[in-house]
């Protein structure tokens, strides 16, 4: 929750390793945020925190932080010092390091004031409510350390998280840390884990809304499947299930961990390598959300070639959120509410640089050639803020 003062003098709670919100264990200079708000979201406004001194030297500072749609810049004093400055584009997540001078460290008792500014960033008109995903918010504070050692990217503590939550992901592997943060954004292991079965629930409860029955499934693809943080959640499921993406690498480490389902590249356009009329469902999570307008309909087309005639599509996008709105100038502005499609940096398409803000009415001129069963704003759980749209291709479709 915001903060209307300038500053939150709340001390941090000792004994909580913050990095991994399930993990009671305290690892020293590692200090709980818990009493932070979950994000800084204020313009021109600092929030402090007070944590305990290191006792031995070096000193490393360390933040991981996660900007919303409209990027974000600030600085971070220690002590009343400056120590770093750092800049986030829209949606970036990053870790800012600096090492500590001895001087700002001089003092041999009391606690570290850490004051984190933020000058530029997304501050949305009101809070949401129900929710405490800081990913709703404009600069995410995902973890914070100041002691003698870097732990936050650790090879040894991302291999204990990959199979401690192993069982969460339906006992299958997790995938390396950089193509986790490639996929989610973070190398939050129950962050990949926990959206992956968001998105899967969601989907099946789409389908349970709309009386369809997982025994009707017989082939199933996720287009645009990653690392495979949903379909690993089909497993066992029923339906046979196919997988595809535009990265090789990630399709390449699903075929070698996730042998219950089939996998294929594809490239930025169409077509898929599979036959016409092929599947049941495809269901295609945060796709449509980084392609430029001719490839809107390229690729809207290329599901209805390889759906079977009553087939299903469920099609996640981004719709008028407040924090997809704000980020817009008045002529992005004006284009969507008008009913137009909206794409920022429309050049790096096929990436998630590359953002497309479809208004609802826009989306049902592009899904033409099915028929819409449902739309449900802010639908897809495990792609936070993102609309979800159930689509059925007639009977009678000729998928041209």
């Amino acid at each position: 929750m915001p903060v209307d003062s300038a500053t939150n003098t709340s001390r941090t709670t000792p004994g909580t390793l913050y990095v991994d919100e399930d993990e009671s264990r305290f690892v020293r200079g590692w200090h709980g945020i818990e009493d932070w708000p979950p994000a800084v979201r204020w313009t021109g406004k600092k929030a402090l925190v007070r944590i305990e001194r290191p006792t031995t030297a070096p000193a490393h500072f360390g933040l991981r932080v996660s900007a919303g749609p409209a990027g974000a810049c600030g600085k971070v004093e220690l002590d009343g010092c400056e120590l770093c400055s750092f800049e986030l584009e829209p949606n970036e997540t990053r870790v800012v390091r600096a090492p500590v001078p001895a001087r700002m460290l001089a003092r041999s008792a009391g606690d570290v004031e850490v004051v984190l500014s933020v000058a530029r960033t997304f501050v949305p008109a009101r809070v949401l409510p129900g929710s405490s995903d800081p990913r709703e918010l404009g600069l995410a504070v995902e973890c914070l350390w100041l002691g003698p050692q870097d732990p936050i990217d650790s090879p040894m503590r991302y291999e204990r998280n990959q199979e401690r939550y192993r069982g969460a992901a339906n006992d299958l592997p997790i995938p390396p840390a950089r193509l986790n943060e490639l996929v989610s954004g973070t190398r939050d292991v129950s962050w990949y884990v926990a959206a992956g079965r968001m998105g899967f629930d969601a989907i099946l409860a789409c389908l349970a809304r709309n009386g369809v029955e997982l025994a009707e499934l017989r082939k199933v693809l996720d287009f645009g499947c990653g690392s495979g943080r949903v379909i690993r959640y089909w497993k066992g499921r029923g339906p046979q299930l196919f997988g595809s993406d535009y990265n090789p690498e990630l399709v390449e480490w699903c075929r070698g961990n996730l042998a219950f389902a089939e996998f294929a590249t594809n490239e930025l356009a169409p077509p898929l390598v599979y036959a016409d009329a092929t599947f049941d469902l495809v269901y295609s999570l945060s796709v449509f959300t980084h392609l430029d307008e001719p490839m809107q309909e390229a690729w809207m087309a290329e599901l209805a070639r390889v759906l079977k005639p009553g087939g299903l599509a469920y099609i996640t996008t981004h719709g008028d959120h407040e924090s997809y709105l704000v980020t817009f100038d008045e002529r992005e502005r004006a284009r969507f509410d008008a009913g137009l499609l909206v794409v920022k940096e429309a050049t790096l398409e096929g990436t998630n640089t590359c953002m497309a803000y479809h208004p609802s009415d826009y989306f049902r001129r592009l899904a033409r050639v099915f028929e819409l069963l449902e739309h449900e704003p802010r639908g897809a759980k495990g792609n936070p803020y993102q609309d979800s749209y159930l689509l059925r291709k007639p009977v009678s479709s000729s998928s041209s």
